[in-house]
């Protein structure tokens, strides 16, 4: 659906004045205080959106002052006595509003009065806004006032340009002008604030011509379409956009003032060119889309002659185009393309939710069409490495570390003093716990290594524990391994890169790419490393005791490897999954509507999913036990309590 530009119109802000019911003060040198009048003034700077008006970085408009001078009926600038109260002579020239201080008691002698207001981005700042009310009567006390204030717009700024920067023009093309009525900053000036604009046809010195080219209907204030006519003679054509804005006329007073702006273009006698290539165009990755929750597409678009279009579709339906014609239709909105830098864009608000399927055509003006389909974002999902084959170890919301269960080997002596944990995870009899500051920290049983930290390891964003082996993933995308090598589990590929993702399993290792491809690599006796054919798209892995989990980007699962008791098949109809957990002989899946779903060996109980478990927001799976973190940071246990697995401290636990 097409959003329409927000608009200033006449009376883009009103500040309000109304009576506070307050005794006026009186004034060192004023009429009594029966002829006084007091006024709140209400200044809505501190709610006020852009609008057009230049912008900050928190989307507020940049005029956050407004300096007000009042006139009386004889055309006196009235003072104030420097608290805002009416005094004959003093020292206050103007009355002064603000975003931070938005609100002021004015007082002034009943009368007739001009207010004169003057916006800029600062008391003595940049002149950006100016209206006045005239004639306001508070003969009769206090009233209710509207200040009127207009964006002004700067002659020197303002552009009249092609939309696809044309190199020339033939007979017959119709040329795309866009007119931008900027202000001093160069920011553009709301279409209320300058008369619709008027597009002619005009020589190299400015005077009307005809029988070269005819401005269509349908041209609006935004720009013109020029259909190209040409004769003989015409070596360039030339368009002159007209309008009446707001401009300054002195450092601050502005009055509507008329100006122009012309366009011109080289005009091709023959037209003819040869050309077979066609237009490149992106469209950048576009995630899953919600219904009535709007989305900025975006790309590039190129040609090695001149761009006649781009045109965006859902599907079978066209949304956008660069094509005035078009916009309104069925909802067409207006693709923006700026071609200095070939990067368009188009505010689309989607009807249905799910996998955009989008397509987006750049024609040139031979006819040659370049074409770019959406591909659905990968969005990886952090793992939550809690449970291990009989401890668990989890973050609490502090940062602080809690370990429980088996500790046969001081796996659950948690180092003291480990604060500032970003992530754990756990071993067969060893854990390791990532810090805020990319080191890591290790405990437990060291026979091979698995938590000796190679020296100057640094940069790590990942870690995973494998039964008798440690990985961890670096900030530049690559993988370091230690511990146990029997098997291969910590011979990294030479040249593994693009990692974003890592899991260890008991004697192999597994990664995910930035592409959603997986690679594997350790003991493949059960088929763990061998990666089932054509497996993409994936955003998280798993490695359990001897089988592999892979959930993909369209909600569903993959297992490979052992399955001697179920726990790489997968339950059928099985779809939603935001997040996968293998344990030693049963695996796990938490679902987008926070419910967990179990298979595999249920020797103690550890598929017994508590009955009404919702809200789940992680899922970690041990040997014989099964955790859940809670939304509200809370952790629930089920399974094998042999050696206190289930005896779960008191949280609040860190969400991952």
């Amino acid at each position: 659906m097409r959003r329409p530009t927000g608009l200033l119109a006449f009376t883009t802000l009103g500040l309000v004045l109304a009576s506070c019911g307050q005794q006026a003060p009186q004034p060192a040198s004023a009429p009594t205080s029966g002829n006084m009048v007091t006024l709140t003034l209400a200044s809505p700077l501190a709610g006020f959106k852009t609008q057009g008006l230049p912008t900050g970085p928190d989307g507020r408009s940049t005029v956050t002052h407004l300096k007000i001078k009042v006139k009386n009926a004889q055309g006196t600038y009235v003072q104030f006595n420097g608290q805002n109260v009416y005094q004959q002579n003093g020292a206050q020239t103007f009355l002064t509003l603000s975003s931070t201080q938005p609100n002021a008691t004015v007082v002034l002698p009943r009368g007739t009065y001009t207010f004169e207001n003057i916006g800029k981005d600062n008391v003595e700042g940049t002149f950006l806004a100016y209206g006045t009310n005239d004639g306001v009567d508070l003969t009769q006390g206090s009233s209710t006032i509207n200040l009127q204030l207009h964006a002004l717009a700067d002659e020197g700024t303002t552009t009249f340009i092609d939309k696809f920067k044309w190199k020339s023009v033939a007979t017959q093309e119709t040329l795309d002008l866009r007119l931008n009525v900027l202000n001093a900053q160069g920011t553009v000036v709301p279409t209320g604030d300058y008369s619709p604009v008027t597009y002619q046809i005009v020589d190299a010195q400015g005077q009307s011509l005809s029988g070269v080219a005819d401005v269509l209907a349908g041209s609006s204030k935004l720009g013109a379409r020029v259909k190209v006519i040409g004769t003989t003679s015409t070596s360039a054509l030339f368009v002159k956009a007209s309008t009446q804005a707001w401009q300054a006329t002195g450092s601050e007073t502005a009055a509507p003032t008329t100006f122009s702006k012309t366009f011109s273009i080289a005009f091709d006698k023959t037209g003819l060119s040869v050309d077979t290539q066609a237009p490149q165009v992106t469209l950048n990755a576009v995630g899953t889309v919600t219904a009535g929750q709007d989305v900025t597409l975006a790309g590039t678009a190129s040609d090695d002659g001149d761009l006649m279009a781009i045109r965006v579709f859902d599907g079978s339906m066209l949304i956008g185009s660069t094509d005035a014609a078009e916009w309104g239709q069925n909802g067409v909105a207006e693709v923006m393309f700026t071609p200095g830098s070939g990067q368009w864009s188009l505010n689309w608000t989607p009807t249905t939710s799910g996998a955009a399927d989008l397509l987006v055509i750049a024609a040139d003006k031979a006819g040659n069409e370049g074409r770019a389909q959406a591909q659905k974002a990968l969005q990886f999902l952090k793992s939550f490495g809690a449970t291990s084959f009989l401890h668990s170890v989890a973050i609490k919301q502090d940062g602080t570390v809690a370990a429980w269960g088996n500790n046969g080997n001081g796996q659950t002596d948690v180092p003291a003093g480990l604060t500032n944990v970003v992530a754990t995870s756990t071993g067969w009899d060893h854990s390791l716990a990532l810090k805020q500051d990319s080191t890591i920290v290790a405990w437990g049983y060291n026979g091979s290594g698995q938590t000796t930290i190679p020296v100057g390891l640094t940069d790590v964003v990942a870690i995973a524990a494998g039964s008798n082996h440690s990985l961890v993933l670096k900030q530049d995308g690559t993988v370091a391994a230690w511990g146990n090598n029997g098997n291969g589990q910590t011979d990294v590929p030479a040249g593994l890169t693009d990692v974003v993702a890592i899991a260890a399993g008991q004697i192999h290792s597994l990664v995910l790419k930035q592409d959603g491809t997986v690679v594997a690599w350790g003991y493949d006796g059960d088929g763990q490393t061998t990666i089932p054919a054509g497996l993409t798209d994936v955003v998280a892995i798993s490695a359990g005791y001897r089988h592999s989990l892979a959930l993909k980007a369209d909600g569903t699962v993959v297992a490979w490897g052992l399955n001697n008791i179920g726990q790489a098949t997968i339950p059928a109809g099985l779809t939603d999954v935001v997040a996968i957990s293998a344990g030693v002989f049963h695996s796990l899946a938490l679902k987008a509507d926070g419910t967990v779903v179990a298979w595999g060996s249920n020797n103690e109980g550890n598929l017994n999913v508590p009955a009404g478990l919702t809200d789940v927001v992680a899922i970690s799976a041990g040997f014989f036990h099964s955790l859940a973190l809670k939304a509200d940071g809370t952790m629930v246990a089920w399974g094998d309590n042999a050696h206190g697995n289930l005896n779960v401290p008191t949280g609040p636990y860190l969400i991952p």
